[in-house]
């Protein structure tokens, strides 16, 4: 590591470019971890919504996340960037 970093710092400075690819969490797809992650989720509210995916089948829009108890629209305008609704494709 020191002999990576050595060169690096060796050389001056220089400009790194980097990208953002900002993560999305597929509401169809994500496990209780994954949904509890999302801003104003936590586990238990992950809980509701992997039990609603499981009893109202998969989510067609992020919106739909409305029909979870405890989920307000407040809730749901933070999630928008954070979460997505994916096709689920039969197996």
């Amino acid at each position: 590591m020191r002999a990576f970093a050595w060169g690096l710092l060796e050389s001056g400075p220089r400009e790194v470019g980097t990208s953002v690819v900002p993560l999305r969490i597929d509401l169809n797809r994500a496990g209780v971890g994954e949904l509890a992650a999302l801003p104003g989720i936590g586990p238990e509210r992950a809980k509701l919504v992997l039990l609603h995916r499981v009893r109202a089948g998969p989510f067609a829009t992020v919106d739909e996340l409305l029909e979870v108890d405890g989920i307000g629209p407040e809730t749901v305008a933070a999630l928008r960037e954070h979460a997505t609704a994916g096709p689920i494709s039969p197996r």
